[in-house]
């Protein structure tokens, strides 16, 4: 019971295509996994390379995570060709900054759609195979933004919110049946999107992080693979901040008592 990857297992890799995702699939692979990689962007899981240390194996499809079908017809594909899947990782998001009276109700369905409801999608079709197997695990994806209010995020901060409250719900609902969920709670890490922000942003934002320095893709690939993995095997309902030290400090904490 509790059971996750070992090596050889199947891991899915939803928004693997970039960023946290595509570290994810370099690690999963130098593990020896069998990786499968889901993305919207059929270029970029065209140029995944597993690289010098690959020991598993690399399957691709592109998938649109806010279709209910397609993740269906991902996961069914996955059962039939890959006999299984272990463990999935749902890294698959988005990010919007506006004003909350500046929200569209486009941008709204935008975070929404793809960070609560693609995270959905991918928990109910891949789990459903799981939680038959007796055996499997997941991790969601949520961020810093799903532990507290950021201004000019409500969108994102609602949804991520929503992936925290998800991964709750299931892992107690599908603990009994054997299956481990957890929520990695990313802070500001150099990815794709964490680069759309202006460098004044991040200059004033890395000045608030204990370890002084922002997250790399692969600091947080590193910590969901192991919650996925049998290391783990009595985790389930943990909700991990992997951000340097943010959530740790007392509000109010200024830069000068970090020696800044």
């Amino acid at each position: 019971m509790g059971g996750g990857v070992t090596t050889g297992s199947v891991i899915a890799i939803t928004g693997a295509g970039s960023g946290m995702g595509a570290a994810a699939v370099a690690l999963g692979l130098e593990a020896g996994h069998r990786v499968l990689a889901l993305d919207r962007d059929e270029a970029a899981l065209n140029a995944l390379a597993g690289g010098s240390n690959v020991a598993g194996s690399l399957a691709r499809r592109r998938c649109d995570i806010t279709s209910a079908d397609e993740v269906a017809d991902a996961s069914a594909w996955a059962e039939e060709s890959l006999g299984r899947v272990d463990g999935l990782l749902n890294f698959a998001g988005v990010s919007d900054f506006a004003p909350m009276v500046d929200t569209t109700d486009e941008m709204w369905a935008r975070q929404l759609g793809v960070n609560l409801s693609g995270t959905f999608h991918a928990c109910r079709a891949f789990g459903r195979g799981m939680v038959a197997r007796g055996r499997g695990a997941i991790v969601n994806v949520a961020s810093t933004a799903g532990q507290f209010g950021v201004p000019g995020m409500a969108a994102y901060t609602a949804a991520k919110h929503g992936v925290v409250g998800l991964t709750r719900a299931l892992a107690v609902e599908w603990g009994p049946a054997g299956v481990r969920v957890n929520c990695l709670c990313p802070g500001a890490t150099m990815s794709p999107m964490f680069l759309t922000t202006t460098p004044e942003y991040r200059e004033a934002r890395v000045r608030r992080i204990p370890l002084g320095r922002f997250g790399e893709p692969s600091d947080q690939a590193s910590v969901a693979l192991f919650l996925v993995s049998d290391h783990a095997a009595y985790v389930t309902g943990a909700i991990i901040p992997v951000d340097g030290g943010v959530a740790a400090m007392a509000p109010g904490t200024s830069e000068s008592a970090l020696g800044r």
